[in-house]
C-alpha cells in the first residue's frame, strides 16, 4: 500500500509505449511529440525490476516516432503507426528480435506497411494478450488517422506466424488518445480486449470490451447471423507479391485454424491457431512464405479453414 522510487529514468520522455519482457524488464521505445525537444526520437531502453538498473538498448530504425504502438512477445519486440515529426501519421510496423543473451541487443527488422489499406495513425490503443493463450497476438486499435479524427477498427498481428488479422469489428465508438489496452481472461472465459476512455473531441469516461470467443448469446441455441455462410470468400484474389488478404467466415465462437497446403497436400503454413476468436468476418493477411518464413514457389495452393466440426476449403494459384 505504498509507493516507491526507482533508479531515474535515462531521460526525460513522453508520448513513449513499452512492454515486458521476461516478467522482469520493462522497455521503453520511442517517445516525443511537437515542440522544442519534443521531436521524436528513436531511443530505446529497460529498466530491470530486480536490479533497479536502466540500461540502453539498440535504436530503432530511423526516422524516430512518438505516440507509438509497441508490444513484446516472447523474444520479439513490435512498434508500429506513430507521428515522427514530418506532419504524417505511420502506418508501418517493425519488429525486433531480443537476445536472451543479451536484451540490450535488439536486431531490428525493416520497416513494412501494414497490409490491407491500414490508416496510418497515431495515439492508437494497443497491448499483447496473456501468455497462457495459443498463439500470442500484439493488438491494435483506435487512435488518430491521416483522414480520421479518430479511428475504430481493430487489428492483431501474430509475430510467430508473421499475420495480420483484421477483425472487421469496429468498436461502437471511434476514440483516440488511448495509449494502453488491456488483454486479459473476461467474465465469459475468453481474452477480452479492454478499451477505457479516450476523446472524441471532448474527453469521454466511455469502457468498451472487444471479446475474442464466447459471448453470452451463443448460450441460446439457434441465434447466430442467418446472413452468415461458413467459408472463405468466393472473391478472393490469387496471392502475389507482397500481402495477400484472406477473408473467411464463421458463424460460431471458439477455436479456429487457418491453413495453407501445397498441391502435394504439405502443409505449407499456419495463419490462424485461435482458441477463442468470435463468429463473424475476418481477413488474415499472408506474405507468400511458409511457417519457416522462407518465400514459397508459384503454384497451386489450398486453404483449409477448420471450426467447430466444419471444414471449408479453398483453391489459389500463387503467382508473383
Amino acid at each position: 500500500d505504498t509507493w516507491s522510487a526507482g533508479a531515474t529514468a535515462p531521460m526525460a520522455n513522453m508520448d513513449q509505449t513499452g512492454g515486458v519482457y521476461n516478467d522482469s524488464l520493462i522497455f521503453m521505445f520511442g517517445g516525443g511529440n511537437w515542440g522544442s525537444g519534443n521531436t521524436p526520437h528513436t531511443n530505446v531502453y529497460f529498466y530491470d525490476i530486480y536490479n533497479d538498473a536502466w540500461s540502453t538498448c539498440t535504436s530503432l530504425p530511423s526516422p524516430g516516432r512518438g505516440c507509438l504502438a509497441s508490444g513484446v512477445i516472447g523474444d520479439y519486440a513490435i512498434v508500429a503507426c506513430g507521428y515522427d515529426g514530418t506532419g504524417t501519421y505511420r502506418s508501418d510496423y517493425i519488429v525486433g528480435n531480443i537476445d536472451p543473451l543479451d536484451p540490450t541487443s535488439i536486431t531490428w527488422g525493416s520497416s513494412t506497411t501494414i497490409p490491407g489499406g491500414f490508416e496510418g495513425r497515431y495515439r492508437t490503443s494497443s497491448g499483447v494478450d496473456a501468455p497462457a493463450t495459443q498463439a500470442q497476438e500484439f493488438w491494435v486499435t483506435c487512435g488518430q488517422g491521416n483522414s480520421n479524427p479518430q479511428c475504430a477498427d481493430i487489428w492483431s498481428y501474430e509475430p510467430v506466424a508473421d499475420v495480420w488479422t483484421d477483425w472487421n469489428m469496429p468498436k461502437n465508438r471511434a476514440i483516440g488518445n488511448v495509449n494502453t489496452l488491456a488483454i486479459t481472461s473476461s467474465a465469459l472465459d475468453d481474452i477480452g480486449v479492454y478499451v477505457v476512455g479516450g476523446y472524441t473531441g471532448s474527453y469521454i469516461t466511455d469502457h468498451e470490451c472487444f471479446h475474442t470467443g464466447k459471448v453470452a448469446v451463443e448460450e441460446r441455441p439457434g441465434q447466430h447471423d442467418p446472413s452468415a455462410v461458413f467459408g472463405f470468400a468466393a472473391n478472393m484474389k490469387n496471392p502475389s507479391d507482397g500481402y495477400s488478404g484472406i477473408t473467411y467466415t464463421t458463424t460460431k465462437s471458439g477455436k479456429i485454424m487457418v491453413k495453407v497446403y501445397d498441391a502435394t497436400g504439405r502443409l505449407v503454413k499456419t495463419l490462424v491457431n485461435r482458441t477463442h476468436e468470435p463468429a463473424g468476418t475476418k481477413t488474415v493477411y499472408w506474405n507468400a512464405k511458409d511457417d519457416e518464413r522462407c518465400t514459397v514457389a508459384n503454384g497451386v495452393y489450398f486453404l483449409r479453414l477448420d471450426a467447430q466440426g466444419e471444414t471449408a476449403t479453398h483453391k489459389m494459384i500463387l503467382v508473383k
